[in-house]
Formats: C-alpha cells, sequence, structure tokens
C-alpha cells in the first residue's frame, strides 16, 4: 500500500528520479552519458541534455534538426501527396537560405564527369559564399541605418 507522502508528491505532479536513472536517446533507445547533449549512436538531432537548446553552437545542431526531419518527410515514399506539399510550402517559406545555398549542393552527385563534378562544385561554393557575404553586407548596412 502507498504511503501518503507517495500519494502527495504524485498529486502534486513532482516525480522523484532513481538514483542509477540515467538518460535515453529519443531516437535509438540507448543509454548515453549525462554530459553528452545528443546521442553519439544514432546521431540523432533530439537533445539529450535539457539544456543543448540553450547553449550557443550547440543548438544550432537542435534548432535546423526540425529541417531534416521535415525533408525527410516530404520524400517518404508513404506520404501523402497533400502533406508533402505542405511540407515543401512550410520549408520553403522558413529555410529559404538553406535551400539557396544547399540546394545546388544536391545535384554534385548526380554528375557522372569527373572535371565537371569539380568545376560545379567550385562554381557552389563560390555560390554560397557570395549568398552568405550578401546576406552578412545587408545585415550590417541594417545594423548601422539603425544607429
Amino acid at each position: 500500500m502507498p504511503e501518503e507522502s507517495d500519494i502527495n508528491s504524485d498529486a502534486m505532479g513532482s516525480q522523484q528520479l532513481a538514483d542509477d536513472a540515467v538518460p535515453v536517446c529519443p531516437n535509438c533507445l540507448s543509454e548515453c552519458d549525462p554530459l553528452d547533449n545528443y546521442c553519439l549512436n544514432c546521431d540523432s538531432n533530439e537533445a539529450i541534455n535539457p539544456l543543448a537548446s540553450y547553449i550557443p553552437f550547440v543548438k544550432i545542431r537542435f534548432e535546423t534538426g526540425m529541417f531534416g526531419k521535415l525533408w525527410r518527410k516530404c520524400w517518404h515514399s508513404q506520404t501523402p501527396l497533400f502533406t508533402r506539399g505542405f511540407c515543401i510550402c512550410i520549408a520553403f517559406l522558413f529555410y529559404s537560405p538553406f535551400f539557396l545555398i544547399g540546394l545546388p549542393f544536391l545535384f554534385v552527385k548526380k554528375i557522372k564527369d569527373d572535371n565537371t563534378k569539380r568545376l560545379y562544385s567550385r562554381f557552389c561554393y563560390i555560390f554560397a559564399i557570395t549568398l552568405i557575404l550578401a546576406f552578412f553586407a545587408f545585415r550590417f548596412i541594417l545594423a548601422f541605418r539603425m544607429i
């Protein structure tokens, strides 16, 4: 029979953890080190450490992980056509910088000729660097206009 203190603690919503409790990956359910931010087994973008979403540079993977899930859902064979269209629209709406910079790199694998592949990949890098520099220049101009 449960004690009265157990019933009160459950009613208030506080939960006690066991002394030997370890965090598990939400993707593969393997045990992880409590100091790790992400799973080392499956390389999932789901944060294990609850503070990972607040740490600079560590939270980038957490924030962009949703984009990868959305992209995989768009091209999964069992996803209905309406859902695919909706996911693609959401991705283009909220992640347009990723598409502008990353989409040309997807076509590098499809090129058979090595010289053409090398030339195209150099073009992609130049294009990406130009877009990033233009973005920072635009942000820099806006920052000084506000002052």
